[in-house]
C-alpha cells in the first residue's frame, strides 16, 4: 500500500545487482564504441588531410587558403618545409629513373653588409625583392623557395646540364643590373649560387642539400657573383666523352 516499502530478499538484491551491471556494461561498451569511432574519425580526417595537403608542382589546384599556408609570410616565397617536401618529391622521382632535375641555392654577397644598409627590419622585403628576380629567370614549373634567411632555393625540372648553366647566368645577370627594394631602402647587390644536379646518384635529400650547400661555399671563395655547380655523374661523363673521343679518332684514321 502508498507509504509502505517493500522488503528486499537476497535474491531480488542479486538479481538487481546483475541487472545493474549489465546496464553498467552496455553503458560502458556504448561509451567505449563511441570513444573507438571518434579515434578513427579523428585518424580520417589525418589521413584526408595529409592527402589533400600532398605536395603538387607549381601551378597545381590548391586553393588560396592552401597556397597561403604554403608561403613565408614575411617574403611569400614558398616556406621551408613546403620546400623540402618538394625536395623529397624530386628525390623520389630521381631514384625512379627521372633525370634533369637541379637544386641551386641562391644567397646574396657580403650579408653583413647588406644588413647594415637596409636593417633588420627590411630582411623579409629585400628577400622578396631578391625572389621576385629570380622567379622572372625561370619557368613556371619550377619552385623558388626561401630555404633560410637569406637563402633562396630554386628547384629546377626538365632541365638538362645546358639548361641548368642557363639559368645561373640569366640569374646572374639579373641580379647584377637590378636594384632591389627594401622598405624604404634601395640597393644593388651580387649574389653567389651553388647547386648540385640531381639524378638516381644522389638521390637523397638531405646529400643533395649538402652537395649544394658545399658548391656555395666553394662559389663564396672565389669571390663575389661566383657559381659552382656539382655534377655526381661527372667521372661518368668524362669517361664517356673520352671513349668518344677515341672512337672520333679511331674512325679518322680509317
Amino acid at each position: 500500500t502508498a507509504g509502505h516499502r517493500h522488503a528486499s530478499t537476497p535474491q531480488g538484491d542479486v538479481a538487481g545487482r546483475h541487472e545493474g551491471a549489465r546496464a553498467l556494461g552496455v553503458e560502458v561498451d556504448g561509451r567505449r564504441r563511441r570513444l573507438v569511432a571518434l579515434v578513427e574519425l579523428h585518424l580520417a580526417d589525418q589521413v584526408a588531410d595529409a592527402v589533400v595537403g600532398a605536395v603538387e608542382p607549381v601551378g597545381g589546384g590548391h586553393d588560396q587558403a592552401r597556397g597561403e599556408q604554403q608561403r613565408d609570410p614575411g617574403s611569400g616565397l614558398y616556406h621551408r618545409a613546403h620546400t623540402l617536401a618538394c625536395i623529397d618529391q624530386a628525390v623520389s622521382a630521381a631514384a625512379n629513373g627521372s633525370n634533369d632535375q637541379a637544386l641551386l641555392l641562391i644567397e646574396p654577397d657580403n650579408w653583413k653588409s647588406v644588413i647594415e644598409v637596409v636593417g633588420l627590419s627590411n630582411i623579409d622585403k629585400l628577400m622578396a625583392s631578391l625572389g621576385h628576380a629570380v622567379i622572372e629567370c625561370v619557368e613556371p614549373g619550377d619552385l623558388v623557395g626561401r630555404l633560410n634567411e637569406h637563402t633562396i632555393s630554386l628547384l629546377l625540372r626538365k632541365h638538362n646540364d645546358a639548361a641548368v648553366q642557363g639559368v645561373v647566368t640569366r640569374i646572374m645577370q639579373a641580379t647584377k643590373a637590378a636594384i632591389f627594394e627594401a622598405g624604404s631602402h634601395s640597393i644593388s647587390l651580387t649574389v653567389s649560387i651553388g647547386g648540385s644536379l640531381l639524378g638516381e646518384k644522389n638521390a637523397s635529400t638531405q646529400h643533395l642539400l649538402n652537395q649544394a650547400d658545399h658548391a656555395l661555399n666553394s662559389a663564396r671563395t672565389r669571390g663575389n657573383g661566383q657559381f659552382e655547380i656539382h655534377d655526381p655523374a661527372a667521372q661518368e661523363k668524362a669517361q664517356a666523352e673520352k671513349e668518344q673521343h677515341w672512337l672520333r679518332l679511331l674512325k679518322h684514321a680509317i
